[in-house]
């Protein structure tokens, strides 16, 4: 398993379309806020990749854990077994169960410098849905009520990415398209959330 290609597979870009509506850092804020004051949370995700080239399609199941401040449980369990723990300090991966697993470690000072160590940073910054951190990355713009697109400010190797919000604010689904025509979409169910006490809950 390759690490940097995990990582950059779960972070999108997107070009805005003539007549989408801007979107502010307090906008997305507001549009986020069933995730304000998380110290927990838990959702089950199905990932759908679209390999272009191949004309295939890879299926995948599992569950994202965020713990704050800044670790991200990224575990899919459905066709293999595959865990990745992650925050601003570093990474670990393993893959398989019990005797027969494998792990790699990496420090965040083991990493490359540039676009792979941005690219840690910008994922635990997406599966937050931290508005400030999103605001400062990406140009946002809102399609229909509950959709919005993401556009880089710094230039990265994908097309677009589309964020669509339930009614009730919770993160339905993400739809990545890479710059190779090959397309990703991630559908999330089922969160399970721990407020902070800062929260009041």
């Amino acid at each position: 398993m390759h690490l940097f290609p995990l990582l950059a597979s779960l972070l999108l870009s997107v070009t805005p379309c003539a007549g989408d509506t801007s979107v502010t850092e307090t906008q997305l804020g507001e549009k986020l806020r069933f995730y304000a004051g998380i110290a927990t949370l838990e959702a089950d995700f199905h990932q759908v990749k679209d390999l272009k080239e191949l004309g295939m399609q890879m299926k995948s199941e599992g569950r994202l854990t965020l713990r704050r401040p800044d670790t991200v449980i990224w575990e899919i369990r459905k066709p293999a077994h595959v865990k990745v723990e992650l925050d601003l300090k570093g990474i670990r991966i393993t893959s398989g169960d019990g005797r027969a697993a494998t792990v790699q470690a990496f420090s965040a000072d083991q990493m490359p410098k540039d676009q792979d160590a941005s690219s840690l940073h910008d994922l635990v910054a997406w599966l937050k849905l931290d508005a400030h951190a999103l605001a400062e990355q990406y140009t946002i713009t809102k399609t229909t009520e509950n959709h919005f697109d993401f556009a880089p400010k710094k230039a990265g190797p994908f097309r677009s990415m589309e964020m669509d919000l339930s009614k009730a604010g919770q993160l339905e689904k993400l739809t990545l398209n890479e710059t190779s025509g090959d397309r990703m979409i991630l559908s999330f169910e089922r969160p399970r959330v721990i407020k902070s006490a800062k929260a009041g809950h």
